[in-house]
């Protein structure tokens, strides 16, 4: 199961009171701000661990990628 590399995955997705990955609902209401704001993109995730588990990628840069969720 590989999600796409824009796919916001919380890593506390199944303690929160999220309905689903995607809950446009949750993401809104101004009370999750704080956690809403902690998540990372699943393709940011996997460059990040890629890089420092594996040493043929030792030294490779990742760029920013911004995504507009709304």
């Amino acid at each position: 199961m590989d999600p796409k590399f824009s796919a916001r995955i919380a890593s506390d997705l199944l303690e929160s009171d999220r309905e689903s990955c995607e809950d446009k609902a949750f993401d809104k209401d101004p009370k999750n701000a704080e956690s809403v704001n902690k998540i990372e993109c699943y393709g940011q995730f996997m460059c990040k661990k890629m890089t420092n588990a594996f040493g043929e990628w030792k030294g490779f840069e990742i760029p920013e990628v911004k995504y507009d969720y709304n």
